[in-house]
């Protein structure tokens, strides 16, 4: 995928999601609002129809899937990368663990020596 092929994207996804809540705004003034037999519930109806409409379209659009599919694997990526530096981490933790579990150890080899009268 192109920079522009991601941008056009991008933006398409953008409005969608807009589109998407005006969408739920529509449908309270068409049903709730303006509900039959309200004198504005024909172009309330007509609204809520022809945004249906659009969003439909942008939901078609093969871009929108292609960036979901990016993101998905871009947030992927990111929560390997930061798994293997904590497993680092745990390695150098469980190291350090180790090491204080020989020291005590040898310390207490060293303590029960001292107490063999």
């Amino acid at each position: 995928m192109t920079e522009q092929e991601e941008a056009v994207g991008r933006q398409r996804l953008g409005v969608l999601t807009q589109l998407k809540k005006r969408l739920v705004e529509l449908e309270t003034d068409a049903t709730v609002l303006y509900a039959d037999p309200h004198e504005r519930h024909g172009r309330a109806q007509k609204d809520y129809d022809d945004l249906t409409a659009i969003v439909a379209r942008l939901e078609a659009d093969p871009s929108i899937p292609a960036i979901r599919l990016l993101d998905a694997e871009r947030a992927v990526t990111g929560a390997n990368e930061r798994l293997a530096e904590v497993q680092k981490q745990l390695a150098t933790q469980q190291a350090a663990v180790d090491k204080a579990t020989a020291d005590v150890a040898e310390a207490q080899t060293a303590l029960d020596a001292l107490k063999i009268p």
